[in-house]
């Protein structure tokens, strides 16, 4: 049974386990891309993000654009919050920015948050594309909540069918080779609508990666086979 959350001393366990095994996602690849720090390795693909260990850092920032905050080890949405003139949203109500910041602060010390810019149009969804040994399998939009601007299913959102774009594809081609460096066979990305209309990155996923079965009702498709498939194609 997996401990929650999974920590990076369970996957080097795991690592030391799997030598000389044939493994797909290798778990000292998954304790270095899983954590939404690895987005910085691509910043010609994503929009301005930066991490911060302070609260003095995440109020400059935030001086600068409406942001959001994000642990950088949480998946499903969970402990994501927005700051927009002054105030903190953390998808239920409004909190005074300080206040607030200051109850976290140890959590932002140790831990540190990735902040991005919020983007206007994140209404328009999130889109996860699914990728298997470099090839897109499906994609699907995740549109939020009425009122809401978190666009995951499990904080309210809904999944439905989506194309993936050029740009996404060049994201795609782009991220795959690092990615592969590390051991990482099967991933998810996310993407967002930037400000000027364009998809850009918003999350890698390499270890809570979600959406296959979904992607299967959607195109009616044998996603889950062909998935299989690639698997024992390099096994």
């Amino acid at each position: 049974r997996l401990p929650r959350p999974i920590s990076d001393d369970f996957l080097r366990f795991l690592a030391k386990k799997a030598a000389n095994q044939v493994i797909i996602n290798h778990p000292l690849g998954i304790i270095k891309t899983s954590s939404k720090a690895f987005l910085l390795n691509f910043p010609e693909c994503c929009p301005p993000i930066q991490i911060c260990h302070s609260v003095a850092e995440i109020v400059a920032f935030a001086q600068k654009f409406a942001i959001v905050l994000k642990p950088l080890r949480e998946y499903g949405g969970k402990g994501i919050f927005k700051i927009q003139n002054g105030k903190v949203y953390d998808g239920q109500q409004a909190h005074e920015m300080l206040p607030y910041l200051k109850n976290i602060e140890e959590q932002i010390k140790e831990d540190g948050y990735l902040m991005m810019k919020y983007l206007k149009n994140v209404t328009q969804g999130d889109k996860r594309i699914l990728v298997v040994g470099g090839q897109i399998m499906a994609a699907s939009l995740r549109l939020p909540a009425e009122n809401s601007w978190l666009c995951n299913v499990a904080q309210g959102g809904t999944s439905v069918y989506a194309e993936v774009t050029l740009q996404e594809r060049e994201i795609i081609n782009t991220i795959t080779p690092k990615l592969a460096q590390y051991g990482i066979f099967i991933y998810g990305v996310d993407t967002l609508v930037a400000d000027n209309g364009d998809r850009i990155l918003s999350e890698i996923n390499t270890m809570s990666i979600g959406g296959f079965p979904q992607a299967e009702a959607q195109t009616g498709r044998p996603i889950i086979k062909s998935l299989i498939d690639k698997i024992f194609e390099v096994t």
